[in-house]
């Protein structure tokens, strides 16, 4: 748990240009901060002291562009996925966001194309109906 506050902390604020910058809100970034220490403890075998900093940049940044709800979801299907062994690399963590929001568009799709049929069946039957 250390090793993830120190990542949090040396993570949260950014200097650009001599200013302090905040990346993400604070309970986002304790968030993220429970969710690596979740993923250190899920693979413990690891030792992971000197690419935590670096994976807590990484996916302080996927939760800034994509929602922190999206790396949470990765995260949970990779934790019990039966393919990863090792904790996951934040590329991974953002090919599994891809693939979750490539079956979200799927799903949306499906879901406009039944109801184009059902408001096709209802014309239908209107029209029926008038004839």
């Amino acid at each position: 748990m250390e090793r993830v506050q120190r990542a949090n902390l040396s993570s949260a604020l950014r200097t650009i240009g001599g200013q302090l910058q905040r990346r993400l809100p604070n309970v986002e970034l304790t968030a993220l901060g429970a969710l690596m220490d979740g993923m250190e403890r899920r693979w413990p075998a690891q030792e992971l002291a000197d690419s935590m900093d670096a994976f807590m940049t990484d996916m302080e940044e996927l939760a800034r562009r994509h929602g922190l709800q999206y790396v949470q979801l990765a995260v949970m299907a990779l934790r019990v996925s039966p393919e990863q062994k090792f904790f996951p690399r934040p590329d991974e963590i953002a090919a599994e966001m891809d693939r979750q929001r490539t079956l979200r568009g799927a799903h949306m799709d499906v879901k406009r194309a039944e109801s184009y049929l059902a408001e096709l069946a209802e014309w239908k039957r209107q029209w029926q109906a008038a004839s």
